[in-house]
């Protein structure tokens, strides 16, 4: 009896590690069972804003963007109004985001990636870019 109990909890042990997602980001998180997709899909805020060093946090502070299952990225003021609107791909083993904005696009380098927070690093036509996301509430 003993012996089957354990090869249960063995394999429950081995069904919940294979679901989970390991350390893939530079910044965390370790471990988790939610996909990066679930993780990403909400609406976020600024809370830093970077281009070549520059802060530019202030510029996008009065917006957020939205990250929507059906792959619809918008980018949208705080005081309503009309909202810009792409598409966002997860690629490179869900290491990367690609957003399109029309024929503008850009491949950001995800560096952390939890329920709360994103980190995105970029360096497109020679500017480098780094974005910190905070989920709204």
């Amino acid at each position: 009896m003993n012996r089957i109990l354990t090869i249960g909890l063995v394999a429950a042990l081995a069904l919940l590690l294979g679901s989970c997602e390991y350390k893939k980001y530079t910044e965390g998180p370790l471990t988790t069972v939610f996909p990066a997709d679930f993780r990403l899909e909400r609406t976020w805020t600024w809370a830093l804003a970077l281009e070549e060093g520059d802060n530019v946090t202030g510029v996008l502070a009065d917006s957020t963007i939205e990250f929507q299952s059906n792959q619809v990225v918008r980018i949208c003021p705080v005081d309503g109004g009309d909202c810009r609107e792409g598409t966002w791909a997860l690629v490179t083993r869900r290491t990367k985001l690609n957003l399109i904005f029309g024929k503008s696009a850009e491949a950001f380098d995800i560096q952390r990636l939890t329920q709360s927070e994103v980190y995105l690093q970029s360096t497109e036509a020679n500017v480098d870019t780094y974005w910190e996301l905070n989920a709204v509430e």
